[in-house]
């Protein structure tokens, strides 16, 4: 198979998905990807949520894309789109996905904001990773319901973006699988298993020199 359909089968298991119903929040992870911001006002528009919460500071990737934190990049491009800045909130600490969590409930609970069902909004390929992460590192014990949903956009199309060509996608996407078998280990993740199909596409990209991205 080639690196392009190898990645394809990663792309579509990292893509955790569920059928999306009315919920409390959408929590969107910082990133580079401005989409993400587009994607949670686009629910919001849509009524799946009544507030947003945008969280981040600046990451690795971020800190040359940006001049300013994650959140309020997210925030002035939901502000564009015409969402109501009395419905977000911004967490502007955050450095990694674990911070997004942690911080995120920590805000909730300041505004005393109280939560059983949320939107975890983020890049397609990094929703397996951020939905692992929610489950470990939200710190209530009994967890709200949680719903994964990113940019409905296939591989190729998210590929042709000058941001995101196809080597930097697939070596972040194998890095990413590697911390999803990795960091249950280190408490970061809950545990998952990944199919056979998709462990043997990991360890062809990998033989392929795919790991840039890798711990």
């Amino acid at each position: 198979m080639t690196d392009f359909e190898n990645a394809q089968i990663i792309w579509e298991y990292m893509r955790f998905e569920q059928p999306l119903k009315k919920a409390d929040i959408i929590i969107g992870l910082g990133s580079a990807d401005v989409r993400t911001a587009e994607w949670s006002a686009n629910l919001y528009n849509q009524g799946y949520a009544p507030l947003i919460l945008f969280t981040g500071s600046r990451g690795r990737t971020t800190r040359e894309a940006f001049t300013d934190n994650e959140a309020d990049v997210y925030a002035k491009r939901a502000l564009e789109l015409d969402i109501p800045d009395d419905v977000m909130l911004r967490e502007i600490n955050a450095t990694n996905t674990g911070e997004n969590i942690v911080y995120a409930h920590k805000l909730l609970q300041e505004k005393v904001i109280d939560v059983k069902s949320i939107i975890l909004v983020t890049k397609p390929y990094m929703l397996r990773r951020a939905y692992a992460t929610f489950m470990k590192q939200w710190p209530d014990d009994i967890k709200p319901d949680i719903q994964c949903s990113a940019i409905d956009i296939s591989l190729g199309e998210y590929c042709s973006d000058e941001m995101y060509p196809f080597d930097y996608v697939a070596n972040v996407m194998v890095g990413d699988l590697q911390r999803i078998q990795e960091y249950p280990k280190l408490g970061f993740q809950i545990e998952q298993k990944p199919p056979e199909e998709v462990v043997k596409a990991y360890d062809t990209l990998i033989k392929r020199g795919y790991t840039k991205h890798m711990l």
